[in-house]
């Protein structure tokens, strides 16, 4: 649309040498004013020239083989690729929209020929030009000015833009009489309306990522305006995609480490002490015998003829979570409640409470050992109807966090038929569980179980696969002599861990690398979406094409943001887990590091304050709910 604004009020040279000066000088002034888009003069100068030879040879009538869609398109983009740094064709997703624009230029220019205005109408022009609130019109071109050998025009062929839009040949119809006329691109221009005939799609231009941020006070018409805003346009806030605005969107989505929370992870899933364990007999245990898992024996065989084989799976985090799920044949959501288990191997979501029971043991004065057994009383519809295996496993790998999305779905879930959900009282949270190829919405009953289960969940995430060394249970040790009303004499028990395979460098190093890539890669597409927000097609068949394009690159963006957020805490969170044991003295010399200090504050300089908790809530974490059930 800038070449043909530019062609409309200005006469090329007839000489190429000349045509040539004035196109790379066009080219050299647009590159200058999109910075955004990423776009060199190179490029702009060839996409120019390669469109002006399309107009000569689609409109001249002396050629008789015109120049198809496929053939302009691969000339022009081999081309483009030998300018170095044009554009990127290397990338899947950028490839193809590239390919898609190239074809919107051909479409544009067979739909509408370029067109000037007559000398008599430069006083007009001149006035909209010189006019800085926009509100004056430009002058329509005339029909002598498309034709060769106009002639002289006189007053009374210059029209008004509504007198011509009716009538000008500028207009095409379609094929059929019932088919409504297209769209008159000259009626736009000089209307100044070029606005409506964008594609209008908002892009996750910023990090739509809050980590385990409510930010509950927001209205619903502010996150709605917060999305419009995040959408990048021509006339408002321009964003210049770099490598440190991708930064410094990445480090707000970051909220700190927690490292009390972290002491007490890392020594519950590698100490020698764990205050929850799964206990599950080995014959019922197929679930826990995943791929990847590793095995450590605390006896090779039963110390007695009566004692059992048995799997036990250390427990993270317990508590009772919802799942929003869609039910076969209908298009409504509903929430689910399950018994969810965090646990080193993997998550796990059981239909009922009531599978388990719940023995304290006490060898250890200090610190007591909740173990969940599977419960040998129930009633006969319980068993018959429902498994006490998993109804639901998300395994390790997983991240949680929260996105803008939620504090709508918070107000939602807590009153869906509150015409005002700002007004609602808030009670649950909701939050997104990613897994390699899923996402999921759950929700947990209160602000500390939603802090809670997105920390636990993250930490696992990030040290759930390193080469930490790990110590056997002492309450299940073996032993030699038989102590009465002892649950685990003579049974033989295998602890099932996920496999150790990767030092903390080397995840740290890989983690510095995915960054870098993925940086790189979104700053690439962004540089893309603020040229697709340029664009006017004027065919429907084009527009439909490059909005199917548009949602595609709007959920790559959306992962991508979600990789890097992810990628960012999990390398804090091994970066504070190296000092720890570069330190070798626990948490308070972690704390007293300055770097670490700068952790522990938040991005505005504010200091992060922690929650002291028992470690049985902190690790363990049974929330009010699954107490009740469990009493009942």
């Amino acid at each position: 649309m800038a070449l043909r604004e530019f062609l409309l009020f200005n006469d090329l040279p007839k000489e190429v040498q000349q045509i040539d000066r004035v196109i790379y000088q066009f080219g050299k002034y647009y590159s200058e004013e999109h910075l955004n888009t990423g776009i060199d003069v190179d490029t702009c100068y060839i996409l120019a020239y390669a469109l002006i030879m399309l107009q000569t040879d689609r409109f001249n009538p002396n050629n008789k083989h015109k120049m198809t869609r496929w053939e302009f398109v691969d000339n022009l983009l081999s081309t483009l690729k030998e300018t170095e740094g044009s554009v990127d064709t290397v990338n899947e997703m950028t490839g193809l929209i590239v390919r898609e624009v190239l074809g919107y230029f051909y479409d544009n220019i067979v739909h509408s020929r370029f067109a000037k205005i007559l000398p008599i109408q430069c006083g007009q022009a001149l006035e909209a030009l010189e006019d800085t609130t926009c509100t004056v019109a430009f002058p329509y071109p005339s029909s002598l000015a498309l034709t060769s050998g106009g002639g002289t025009s006189s007053s009374s062929s210059i029209k008004s833009s509504s007198q011509v839009s009716l009538t000008s040949p500028l207009l095409r119809r379609g094929s059929f009489p019932w088919s409504p006329p297209s769209i008159d691109v000259y009626e736009y221009i000089t209307q100044r309306k070029l606005n409506d005939l964008r594609l209008g799609t908002i892009f996750h231009c910023t990090n739509p990522f809050l980590g385990t941020n409510l930010d509950t006070s927001t209205s619903d018409d502010n996150i709605s305006a917060r999305r419009d805003s995040d959408s990048i346009t021509v006339s408002d806030d321009i964003i210049l995609p770099s490598l440190d605005y991708v930064k410094e969107q990445i480090d707000c989505s970051h909220d700190g480490i927690d490292y009390e929370l972290l002491h007490k992870f890392v020594d519950a899933v590698n100490g020698s002490h764990c205050s929850v364990v799964l206990k599950v007999p080995k014959a019922r245990g197929a679930f826990l015998d995943l791929p990847g898992v590793q095995h450590i024996a605390y006896q090779e065989q039963p110390l007695s003829e009566s004692g059992k084989e048995y799997y036990l799976v250390r427990v993270i985090k317990l508590g009772m979570m919802s799942r929003q799920e869609s039910k076969l044949r209908y298009a409504v959501k509903s929430w689910k409640r399950y018994f969810c288990l965090l646990t080193p191997v993997g998550m796990f979501f059981f239909k009922s409470l009531n599978f388990f029971r719940m023995v304290y043991l006490d060898k250890d004065q200090d610190r007591k050992t909740l173990i969940l057994e599977k419960s040998s009383s129930g009633s006969t519809t319980s068993t018959l109807l429902e498994s006490s295996e998993p109804s639901l496993t998300i395994f390790e790998g997983a991240s949680a966090t929260r996105t803008d999305k939620n504090v709508v779905l918070d107000r939602l879930a807590n009153d869906p038929t509150s015409k005002n959900v700002s007004e609602s009282p808030l009670r649950n949270f909701t939050f997104y569980i990613y897994t390699r190829n899923s996402r999921n919405v759950y929700m947990v009953d209160n602000q500390f179980e939603l802090k809670s289960w997105i920390n636990s969940i993250n930490y696992l995430s990030a040290f759930a696969t390193i080469e930490l060394p790990i110590q056997k249970m002492k309450i299940f040790e073996p032993v030699t002599e038989s102590i009465e009303n002892d649950a685990t004499a003579g049974d033989a028990f295998t602890e099932v861990t996920c496999a150790k395979t990767i030092s903390i460098d080397s995840r740290l190093s890989r983690l510095c690398s995915s960054i870098e890539s993925s940086s790189g890669t979104l700053v690439k597409y962004l540089q893309t979406v603020n040229h697709l927000e340029l664009l006017t097609p004027l065919e429907p068949k084009t527009r439909d094409e490059l909005i199917s394009s548009s949602k595609i690159l709007n959920v790559k963006l959306e992962w991508l943001w979600y990789e890097l957020s992810r990628d960012n805490e999990l390398y804090w969170l091994l970066k504070a887990m190296k000092e720890k044991e570069r330190e070798g003295s626990g948490v308070g010399n972690v704390d007293g590091n300055e770097e670490s200090q700068n952790e522990k504050t938040g991005h505005d300089g504010e200091q992060v304050q922690e929650e002291v908790v028992p470690e049985a809530e902190a690790v363990a974490g049974p929330d009010q709910n699954s107490q009740d059930e469990s009493s009942t």
